[in-house]
């Protein structure tokens, strides 16, 4: 159950109805400096003088709230093809947070508010009326959500369209109960006046939340309800107090979901101690462009992230044909938003960092219209964000299915995981161990065995590892983080191979690193010998690097944010040369210099 803000503590929320007391540590109402647990006055102490009672302000209005963690709070289901107001389904796991109510029906059926959401609710004015909806079907995309919302109240009907749809995944709403918003009348589509919605929420009678959307002729299928938040205290989101917030998997799922394509409204979600980016990681199995679904703990007042990064990495089963752009690679929900942000490169087999800034420059876009968000919007979506969606698969060259891992996602708020290396430069010499150096892509698919040997190295130890196609070596967590002072500087490392019998050609693709939204490569002169081969590139845009998608070349500025905010490593460690598909390839003496 996530934080809905004024909720009494200490009472357990049966959704029974609000609760009155505001939450410590939370400004709005003032309270009494002293009371009994009955909230009435204490007694005078004997041998004391009466003192004047203190001036008490009354109370904030509670919010009113459905969380459907025990039970369907009175909530039915109304209109398509059901006979009378309907009972819904409660399903105690798989809601947006907890539990959740749905449905199944045709046509244009409507989710009905139980009493505890009418009567005199005037104090909602200028407030939000926020809840999470979705739907079994999405197999076209989103449209606008016409009369989401219907109040009736004092002799009137008005409604309010959405900008977006619900997919399969829970999309969060958040109506603004206020004329500024295009509320409308239902009889003429008139513009609601303040009057107006005043007198409608002062005698607030029936409030109704579309269940179903007949799109692409889908006219049947289930619609699910979470989370219903009627906001009166004026209250905003409470922020959370750490300087990030994190999912490293280390430990377990940290409640993430998935959703959407074949997985539907929900699917499996494997969690693995090992084999992650770092440690631990999730996958999931899915056909389509199925996504993951973030926990409670990274919705909320989010506004410190404005201007800030969310990172996480990725990676998927299949890599057999080049990572073509990966559309809507996040979607933010909040505000009354749903936008959109894509990234220049898709995930492989090995570990994949990206980096999305949450700022109006980045490439954000409304889901639906394409249309830029601006930096209003950004700073809404952000202030009431109830939605991080990040897309767990890809379909590339018509692999339908696969399997899709997720690790170390990060939203930065007041500050950052991002740590500069103390040393004049990071070293792996492999000396004693494998010093957490992993493979993958190739025949590793997403990870695959390191062998140490303690001598033969140049000098001393190395490792090695054997596989087929062009695999690659993923730098541990001391290569990451802010290597701005490797700008100008050289990435060097010694390499060696099985086969030779052909003659060294040039090593496409030599070393690859992500950071900071975007993915460059440099490619070598020559490849790798039987022998020991050193290799070295400049960390500076007078070098050959250029971004993996599109093959142009790094600028300065593009170069100095990659190094300040550096999530992967890659150098390759097999090169197919003269039809020797698989073989044995060494790495030594890894230094990026810092100074």
């Amino acid at each position: 159950m996530q934080n809905m803000g004024n909720i009494e503590q200490g009472t357990p929320s049966n959704d029974s109805g609000a609760t009155g007391a505001s939450t410590p540590g939370m400004t709005g109402a003032s309270t009494p400096e002293m009371q009994t647990p009955d909230n009435s006055t204490p007694a005078e102490t004997p041998g004391q003088a009466a003192s004047p009672s203190p001036q008490v302000d009354a109370p904030a209005p509670a919010d009113v709230i459905s969380l459907f963690d025990n039970g369907d709070d009175g909530w039915r289901a109304e209109g398509g093809n059901f006979p009378a107001q309907a009972r819904p389904t409660l399903d105690a796991e798989g809601g947006a947070s907890g539990g959740a109510v749905s449905a199944d029906s045709s046509g244009a059926w409507a989710w009905i508010a139980p009493p505890k959401f009418r009567g005199d609710k005037s104090a909602a004015y200028g407030q939000s009326l926020t809840f999470y909806l979705n739907r079994s079907i999405d197999g076209c995309s989103a449209e606008r959500a016409e009369r989401i919302v219907v109040l009736e109240g004092a002799g009137m009907r008005i409604h309010i369209d959405a900008d977006y749809g619900p997919d399969n995944g829970w999309s969060y709403y958040s109506i603004g109960l206020v004329e500024t918003e295009a509320w409308l009348h239902e009889d003429d589509n008139t513009r609601v006046t303040k009057e107006e919605l005043l007198a409608v929420l002062s005698e607030l009678g029936q409030l109704k939340i579309r269940g179903w959307f007949n799109r692409c002729d889908r006219s049947v299928g289930t619609g699910g309800l979470d989370d219903v938040v009627l906001k009166l205290d004026g209250l905003g989101r409470a922020a959370p107090a750490e300087p990030f917030l994190a999912s490293r998997f280390d430990a377990g799922a940290d409640g993430w979901a998935v959703a959407n394509g074949s997985l539907d409204r929900g699917g499996p979600v494997e969690w693995k101690a090992s084999g992650g980016s770092v440690g631990g990681q999730l996958t999931a199995f899915g056909a389509n462009n199925w996504t993951w679904l973030a926990p409670g703990k990274f919705r909320g007042n989010m506004s410190a992230a404005y201007g800030k990064s969310l990172t996480f990495d990725l990676n998927r089963s299949n890599d057999d044909c080049r990572a073509v752009r990966a559309e809507s690679l996040v979607k933010l929900q909040g505000g009354g938003y749903s936008i959109v942000h894509g990234a220049s490169f898709g995930p492989d087999k090995a570990w994949t960092h990206y980096s999305v800034r949450l700022h109006e420059t980045e490439p954000w876009f409304h889901q639906g219209t394409n249309d830029r968000v601006s930096g209003a919007e950004m700073r809404a979506v952000l202030a009431d964000l109830g939605q991080i969606k990040i897309r767990g698969w890809f379909n590339f060259c018509d692999r339908a299915a696969g399997t899709g891992g997720l690790d170390n996602v990060v939203l930065e708020l007041s500050g950052t995981d991002i740590t500069s290396p103390a040393g004049g430069s990071i070293v792996s010499d492999f000396s004693d161990d494998d010093e957490q150096w992993a493979v993958a892509d190739g025949s590793f698919g997403a990870s695959g065995p390191v062998r140490v040997d303690n001598a033969g190295g140049n000098p001393g130890g190395f490792i090695s590892a054997d596989g087929s196609l062009n695999w690659y070596w993923i730098a541990p967590p001391k290569f990451r983080g802010d290597l701005s002072n490797a700008y100008g500087h050289v990435i060097r490392f010694d390499l060696n191979r099985s086969n030779d019998d052909c003659y060294a050609r040039t090593a496409e693709r030599l070393i690859v690193i992500e950071g900071a939204g975007m993915s460059i490569y440099f490619s070598g002169d020559f490849g790798p010998d039987k022998t020991w081969t050193a290799f070295s590139a400049v960390l500076s845009e007078t070098e050959l690097w250029f971004h993996t998608t599109t093959d142009s070349r790094v600028t300065k500025t593009e170069m100095q944010q990659v190094l300040a905010a550096v999530g992967q490593i890659k150098i390759r460690g097999w090169f197919n040369f003269c039809g020797r598909a698989a073989g044995t390839g060494g790495l030594d003496n890894v230094v990026v210099e810092l100074e």
